[in-house]
């Protein structure tokens, strides 16, 4: 059985904005977030290098952010909010794998758990 997903299963984000509360790692122009919304699987593709060790991923469903937690604990945001289109996919995924990018091909990659800050009692889904 063929296990390549077709092209509709694909959405991506960009661009997005800038979360204040937390230092963001990327400029919008630096990254691209990519879902299967079939597999329930997120990508996020990165050109510079990462500064820090980054133990987890962060979604916060209410203010719809995307945060790094360094293995010091200290938060960083990702520097751009997901698109209507990605969310339901972030929202049920259980890890995210991260992607250095040089001259358009991956050149190194991780899986990172993603914890989930709920959205709280009243919030409408999207």
């Amino acid at each position: 059985m063929d296990q390549t997903p077709d092209k509709k299963s694909f959405f991506s984000l960009r661009p997005g904005w800038l979360n204040a509360r937390d230092p963001a790692l990327f400029k919008s122009s630096e990254l691209e977030i990519v879902v299967n919304r079939k597999t329930i699987e997120v990508w996020i593709f990165h050109l510079p290098p990462l500064p820090i060790e980054i133990e987890t991923v962060e979604y916060d469903h209410k203010a719809n952010t995307i945060t790094f937690v360094s293995q010091a604990g200290k938060r960083y945001d990702l520097g751009i909010k997901p698109r209507h289109l990605t969310r339901p996919v972030i929202e049920k995924a259980e890890r995210i794998t991260v992607a250095q990018v040089y001259e358009g091909m991956p050149q190194s990659w991780f899986n990172l758990p993603i914890t989930h800050k709920p959205k709280q009692k009243g919030d409408k889904s999207l």
